[in-house]
């Protein structure tokens, strides 16, 4: 996709700048928290349609919490040992994105029905969708989807990484994108 590879150059260019510069790559996966246009953005969907239609529902991630790379971020900047290095940082539970939408609908109380699309009817949906005026979808963003954004053998973790649990945040704010969780919070 071009996402992926218009961030591996960036990261190839900070990295350069190591000679000069005190520098960190992170290399989050898909991040989640209160206003972020993954599940937030489902939560929406999945609340006005009686059917969600989704390409890709095998597609699988290791969503990270954004206080969590955030933290990160800032304990970097007086860590001088992570200087020149590249982080990846991801939650602590692997899921496809047919978990993460169903986990969604769950907490959004919407009883839409989820229907798989095969891979031609999921690039049709995201070229419509590129063409709306704010897209939700577009077909690089499919492309992306067929790598997955997960922890794997010989990648590097921040120190002291300790991810927090989807499960632990996504109810804290998920509920409030529909009527009847901003009453209740």
């Amino acid at each position: 996709s071009e996402y992926l590879a218009s961030k591996g150059v960036g990261e190839q260019v900070v990295l350069d700048a190591a000679q000069s510069l005190d520098v960190t790559v992170f290399r989050p996966s898909v991040m989640f928290g209160l206003g972020d246009s993954f599940l937030s953005m489902f939560a929406k969907v999945l609340k006005k349609l009686p059917f969600f239609p989704l390409g890709f529902g095998q597609a699988r991630f290791q969503p990270g919490w954004v206080g969590d790379v955030a933290d990160a971020f800032v304990d970097s900047l007086e860590n001088s040992s992570t200087f020149g290095q590249a982080y990846d940082l991801t939650g602590p539970k692997v899921y496809s994105l047919r978990e993460l939408v169903e986990y969604t609908a769950e907490l959004s109380g919407s009883k839409a029905s989820i229907i798989a699309l095969c891979e031609g009817f999921a690039y049709l949906q995201a070229g419509l969708m590129w063409l709306a005026p704010k897209p939700l979808m577009s077909p690089d963003n499919l492309r992306s989807m067929q790598v997955d954004s997960v922890w794997e053998a010989g990648m590097k973790a921040f120190p002291a990484w300790k991810p927090t649990a989807l499960e632990a945040i996504a109810p804290t704010y998920i509920a409030r994108n529909v009527a009847r969780g901003r009453l209740q919070s």
